[in-house]
């Protein structure tokens, strides 16, 4: 079994004194896996996440896969740059970073050159005039992508399961504040029960490393040690439990 996984910093392990204690490598140890494929990116978005889950599949082998993905915050997207050959992450609110479509490693603005920088604030501003930051439609967005990709995955019979590492879906009080919206997009999110158990909206990733009392990073309070080992234990004992690899 190749055990194909996805996300954000919280998937990749910042912070962590290896990458080998990052939750995907200690589940795939739990699940017996002859390869475990971390596609995890400190800042990744969720259009990262289908992305890199859809191009690291080899149809070929695709009874071989195992998919899990910690999805992640709303406020995350990628625009392509046509003449550096290479994703744009655009985290509203904080930074972008260059995502090249080799390797995981990334590129800060204060670390390009000047020409570099111009081109960027170029694509970045010309995504942004298009992009609506408004809370409810970003959830939206964020149901439409991880119903997509449940669905790719299970046109191609691939067991799966999604969860989220930091925001759940607790959607009244948005939907008390936009009520006007209520009746045209709820079903949208509620698209999301047609995944049944293939994804546990709650408890996210986060609030299992608060409510236990794990340590956290002195950076970025990520997640450490502790946290991944007993969210990969969580993650093993859900998989038995909901026969989640028994799907085919």
């Amino acid at each position: 079994m190749i055990l194909l996984t996805s996300g954000c910093s919280y998937t990749y392990g910042d912070e962590l004194d290896s990458r080998e204690e990052a939750w995907p490598f200690i589940l795939g140890k739990l699940l017996n896996s002859d390869k475990v494929i971390n596609k995890g990116l400190v800042s990744g978005s969720n259009d990262f996440i289908v992305r890199t889950i859809i191009d690291n599949i080899d149809i070929v082998r695709k009874e071989e896969y195992f998919v899990v993905c910690g999805f992640t915050t709303e406020n995350r997207i990628e625009a392509y740059c046509t003449p550096y050959d290479c994703y744009m992450l655009l985290k509203v609110g904080r930074e972008f970073k260059k995502v090249p479509n080799s390797e995981i490693k990334s590129l800060y603005p204060k670390e390009m050159s000047e020409p570099y920088k111009e081109e960027l604030n170029k694509v970045s501003q010309d995504f942004m005039k298009y992009f609506s930051s408004d809370t409810l439609a970003n959830l939206i967005r964020k149901a439409d992508i991880i119903v997509l990709l449940g669905s790719f995955l299970r046109f191609l019979n691939i067991p799966f399961l999604f969860f989220n590492s930091l925001t759940t879906f607790n959607l009244k009080d948005t939907f008390m504040k936009k009520k006007y919206l209520a009746d045209k997009y709820f079903k949208r999110i509620q698209n999301l029960a047609l995944l049944g158990k293939n994804y546990i909206n709650n408890p996210t990733f986060d609030e299992f490393t608060i409510k236990n009392n794990y340590p956290r990073g002195s950076y970025q309070k990520h997640p450490l040690q502790e946290a991944h080992k007993k969210w990969a234990e969580y993650l093993n004992s859900y998989i038995i439990e909901n026969k989640i690899l028994e799907v085919r």
